[in-house]
Order: structure tokens, then C-alpha cells, then sequence
């Protein structure tokens, strides 16, 4: 028997490389001598392209310089004509060199601009060139002003300096001609080598390529022959695997082409209560039928298991049964073995599975149980938002027809008994109509305060600038109030209807507390990253600072009602909208400044 730890054992290391190993080195050989290729080829062509720019370049500075002293050579010709004759075509190579050297001289500059020492000896010729000009500008001023043939004194001067100008010009182009000359040569000389190494690679290249086609060839032979010899050593391993099975936690089984019982691991002795020599050589189904069932259930039951667990590569879950009767629930797999056609069967026993699962689906169950109380519980909540909803329709419909009943019946006899009564009988009769009113107010304002966030609105797109223009129009405000709104304010989707109240509140609230008929209310917003950061300010009496909480609080108002009519619901109407969406309010006072409300809106809802 051979011994499992040596049946891999190759003193040979290409043998002991794993295979993805070996054919990755069997592909990388020629990929390697391509990619060398390529590369060769990328930088002979890169070099080679290189030495060209730098040859075309040389080659376009002495173009541009010839062109250069060309230009000015005619126009010194054109010059020499013009005084000896006077005839103007004479002076047209003069001014095709004025119009034609600023490009030239641009373009030259261009090309010795990286070069220090050429671009020192550049501006030199440049400034001569300059100087030229100069001179054949002011030879023709000079010569129009006189006879043709008449020559002065001054007139040779300057010839003779234009002659020494130019002969410095083209001493120093031949100078830079001539540096730019030995650039070209050692250049070319560049291109020649470049080109003769490239060739050289390309052979070697051909050369190596051949040899990894030939090591390629063998190495794909010798894979061949390991994979042979391990196919044989693969046979041999089964006692090897035996050896790991025995110290497995699962229970691990193997089935011979009768599907009886040829190995039973420790692991199975265990779950089953049987000795690995009870059940070799017996059919599997001793372990998955009730042996206290009759003989046609038990047929019945070796018949399904037979067409579907040794048939299929599935997990199934079901009862074992163990040698002294009792059962286990296990999970159990099968599927082929690659070679014997055999089968292996892998049991476990999931009892502590089992029981776990059994725990979650009594919690599922408690937390179903809990969201059915739940489901009904919101039912009636909100059955009886509803019947509130129509409790307090009534009770405000039934309460407000009274009111304004007393308010009408004050006013008839008011009207009935207008000569007999004092001014201070007038006085209580309008109060009383006050109270009439205040207490109207107060019942709408309870109705709006308890329905905020329990009536549902749409989600729509929101115009704030025309929102807050309608909240104004709405309101009505005295014709010395003055509205800053801000020119750009956001458009978004969100709650349109509690959206608008908290801007009515907050708008007539700075209205109806200015301590003028004449005021100004601002109305500006700032963007946050998840929030809009809105603004109402007005330039009224201001709040003092022992308020700045309590005006939030329902019923609190700053004055007396005798004073002021005022339900002290609007403010505590807002903080609840703003709660339920999420927002939040505060507010900065000063007697001086009046009063401004910041408050935010989610940007989602």
C-alpha cells in the first residue's frame, strides 16, 4: 500500500509547479517575446520620430534664416536701385521685406526659443535686423527729398553703415547656419543608429521567438505527462482520503454502482448509532426509513428516495432514523464521485439547526401577532381622528352660530336703542361684539391647530416666490407696508398647503404687531445641504427676549387681549407644522431692529 504523504512527491520543480502556474509560463514565453517586439518597434519608432522633429526643425531654421537674409538682401538691392534711379517699383522688395519679416522673425523666435545659446546670438540678430530697417526707412525718406543721381555726403554714410549692419547680419546667420549644420549631421547620425538597432532587435527578437515556440512545444508535453501520472496517482489516493474523512464532524458515506454502504465514517457512527461493520454492503435506506412502517410504505418511501436523493446533486433536509429507533433531523447531499462511479454522501445533523429555527419562527410569529395588534390599533386611531375630525366640525359649526348671533343681536340693539344709550353703554356693546370675535377666532384657530398633521396634503411642485406673492395678496396689508422678497427663491417638491400657512402666519404676524400703519417685511432664504433655510423680518417693536420661548406656547400672547386682539395660536400653529415636517424655528429680536423668524424645510420629503 502506498504511503498517502508521498504519492505527490516529484523531485522535479517544473512537475511540482500547479498547473495554472506551468501554463501561465508556457503562454508567457511568446507573449513576452511579442510584447519585446512591440516594444522595440514603439521605441525605435518613438526615437525615430524624435530625430526627425529635431532634424525638421534644424532644417526650418536654416530655411527661415535664408529666407530672412533673402528678404533683406533684395531689400537693400531694392534701395540701391531707388537712389540711383528714383523709380518706385525699385522699393517694392523693401516693403515686401517690411511686411514679411515680422512673421518670419516670429516664427524664428519660435524655433530658438529652448535653445539659451542660440536664442542669446538670436536677439543680437534680431536687434541688427531692426537696425537695417531702420537705416533703409530712413534712406528712402532721404532720397524722395532729392534729385535723382545727387549724392551727398550723408547719403554714402549711410550706405556704408547699411553695408557693415548686413554684413554683420550675415556673418552671424552663417554663424547660426553653421550650428545648426553640425545639429543636422550628428542628428541624421542618430537616425542611422536608431534604425540599426531597431534591425538588431527585430532579429533577436525572431530568434528568441522561434526558441519559445520550441520550449513552448515542450513544456505542453511535459504538462501532458504530469497530467497522465497524476490521473494515476489520483486512484491511488482514495486511501488518503479515507484518512481525512475519519476526522471529519459530518458524516461522510460512500455508495458503490448498487448504492450500498462501502465506507461509513466516525462522524456517521455517531450521528446513527451503527458500527461501520452493521451497515457495509447494506442499502442507504436503513438509514432514511422508519423501519416500523409495513412493507408497502416502506417500498413506497425507498422508491422516492431512490428516484430523487441518489439521483439528483441537492440538499435535502429529513429525518434519520439511528439504530436504537429514535430519529434526527439531518441534511443531507449526494453526488458522483469523478471516478468508480461512485457516490458520496455527506450527512449532518442539524438538531441545534433545527431548534434555533424553531426560536426565530416563534419570535416571527410573536412579532406578526404584534404588528396584527399594531395593524388594528392605527385602524382605530384613526377611525377616531376622524370621528374627532367631525366633532370638532360640528361642535365649531354649532358654536360659531351662537356667536354670531349674539354679535347680530348687539348690533340690533345697538341700532334699536341708539338715542338712549351712554358712551359707555356703546363702549361694552363693542367690546362684547369683541369678545364676539375673539372667541371666533379662537375656536378656527383650535380647529387649524388640531388638524396640523393629521390632514394629509400632496406632494407638488412648489413655487415659493409666487407662493409667498399670493400669501400677501391674500392678507391684503396696508398700503404703507412695504415686501422685500428676494428675487431668487427655490422651487421644489414638497407639502404646498402647511408650506403656505407657515408663511400667512408668520407674514400677518408681522403685520398685525407693527406698531405702525407704515413698515417693511423681508422675506429671503438660504440653501443648506439638506435643509432651506427660510427668513421673515420686519422693522416693528421687536419682542423682548423673556418672550422669545413662550410666543411659541399656545394661548401666550405678548399684550393683554384688552389691548390687543390676539387668540395666541398662530405662532404655536407654526412650531407644530414645522415639528411634523421635520423643520425647526427661532428667532432673533431687538427693539431697535425689530424682529426677524428663521426657519428650515426639508429639501425631501
Amino acid at each position: 500500500m502506498p504511503n498517502p504523504l508521498t504519492i505527490f512527491k516529484n523531485s522535479n520543480f517544473w512537475s511540482r509547479l500547479p498547473i495554472s502556474y506551468r501554463g501561465a509560463i508556457i503562454i508567457a514565453i511568446p507573449a513576452i517575446c511579442l510584447l519585446a517586439t512591440l516594444g522595440a518597434w514603439v521605441w525605435s519608432r518613438q526615437i525615430g520620430i524624435a530625430t526627425l522633429n529635431r532634424i525638421d526643425h534644424t532644417e526650418a531654421v536654416i530655411n527661415k534664416s535664408n529666407k530672412l537674409l533673402l528678404a533683406l538682401l533684395n531689400a537693400e538691392t531694392g534701395v540701391r536701385g531707388y537712389h540711383i534711379n528714383r523709380r518706385e517699383d525699385f522699393l517694392d522688395s523693401y516693403r515686401f521685406a517690411q511686411s514679411s519679416l515680422p512673421a518670419t522673425i516670429q516664427e524664428l523666435d519660435h524655433l530658438l526659443k529652448d535653445n539659451y545659446q542660440q536664442a542669446e546670438q538670436w536677439k543680437e540678430i534680431q536687434r541688427l535686423v531692426q537696425q537695417e530697417m531702420n537705416l533703409f526707412e530712413q534712406k528712402v525718406k532721404q532720397f524722395k527729398q532729392q534729385p535723382a543721381g545727387y549724392v551727398t555726403d550723408q547719403d554714402k554714410a549711410l550706405l556704408y553703415q547699411g553695408k557693415l549692419v548686413m554684413d554683420s547680419i550675415r556673418k552671424s546667420i552663417e554663424e547660426l547656419q553653421a550650428q545648426e549644420q553640425a545639429l543636422l549631421a550628428i542628428e541624421q547620425l542618430n537616425l542611422r543608429n536608431v534604425r540599426r538597432i531597431t534591425t538588431g532587435i527585430q532579429w533577436a527578437s525572431a530568434w528568441v521567438s522561434a526558441f519559445a515556440y520550441l520550449a513552448a512545444v515542450y513544456l505542453f508535453n511535459r504538462l501532458d505527462q504530469d497530467l497522465r501520472e497524476r490521473e494515476l496517482q489520483l486512484r491511488e489516493s482514495n486511501i488518503f482520503i479515507d484518512t481525512i474523512t475519519t476526522k471529519l464532524v459530518d458524516g461522510v458515506i460512500t455508495l458503490n454502482q448498487q448504492n450500498k454502504i462501502e465506507s461509513f465514517n466516525p462522524a456517521a457512527s455517531e450521528i446513527f448509532g451503527y458500527k461501520p461493520c452493521d451497515v457495509l454492503g447494506k442499502d442507504l435506506m436503513v438509514l432514511m426509513v422508519d423501519r416500523n412502517l409495513s412493507e408497502a410504505e416502506k417500498a413506497e418511501k425507498i422508491n422516492f428516495w431512490h428516484s430523487n436523493l441518489l439521483e439528483t446533486d441537492r440538499r435535502w433536509q429529513t429525518t434519520g432514523y439511528r439504530k436504537d429507533g429514535s430519529t434526527v433531523p439531518i441534511e443531507i447531499s449526494v453526488s458522483e464521485m469523478a471516478f468508480d462511479d461512485q457516490l458520496l454522501v455527506i450527512i449532518r445533523d442539524i438538531t441545534e439547526s433545527e431548534a434555533t429555527k424553531a426560536k426565530l419562527k416563534s419570535r416571527a410569529d410573536e412579532l406578526a401577532r404584534l404588528s396584527s395588534i399594531l395593524a388594528k390599533a392605527n385602524t382605530e386611531l384613526e377611525k377616531q381622528n376622524q370621528e374627532l375630525d367631525r366633532f370638532a366640525y360640528v361642535a365649531s359649526h354649532d358654536l360659531k352660530a351662537p356667536l354670531r348671533a349674539i354679535a347680530s343681536l348687539s348690533e340690533w340693539i345697538e341700532e334699536d336703542l341708539e338715542e338712549q344709550l351712554t358712551g359707555e353703554t356703546l363702549y361694552q356693546m363693542k367690546l362684547l361684539r369683541g369678545r364676539v370675535h375673539r372667541l371666533e377666532e379662537l375656536i378656527n384657530g383650535l380647529l387649524a391647530y388640531s388638524r396640523v398633521g393629521r390632514v394629509k396634503t400632496e406632494i407638488e411642485t412648489v413655487d415659493v416666490k409666487q407662493l409667498v406673492n399670493e400669501v400677501i395678496d391674500s392678507i391684503d396689508p396696508p398700503e404703507g407696508f412695504r415686501f422685500e422678497v428676494a428675487s431668487e427663491l427655490p422651487i421644489f417638491k414638497t407639502h404646498k398647503i402647511p408650506l403656505r400657512q407657515v408663511f400667512f402666519n408668520l407674514i400677518s404676524n408681522a403685520i398685525k404687531h407693527h406698531d405702525c400703519n407704515a413698515g417693511q417685511v423681508i422675506i429671503a432664504f438660504e440653501e443648506l445641504p439638506e435643509y432651506y433655510k427660510f427668513l421673515v423680518a420686519d422693522d416693528g417693536p421687536g419682542i423682548p427676549p423673556e418672550f422669545h420661548e413662550k410666543i411659541f406656547v399656545i394661548f401666550q400672547t405678548l399684550f393683554p387681549r384688552d389691548i390687543k386682539e390676539n387668540t395666541g395660536i398662530g405662532l404655536s400653529i407654526v412650531k407644530k407644522i414645522l415639528d411634523n415636517q421635520g423643520g425647526m424655528i427661532n428667532l432673533e429680536s431687538n427693539p431697535d431692529t425689530g424682529t426677524t423668524f428663521y426657519f428650515t424645510w426639508p429639501k425631501s420629503v
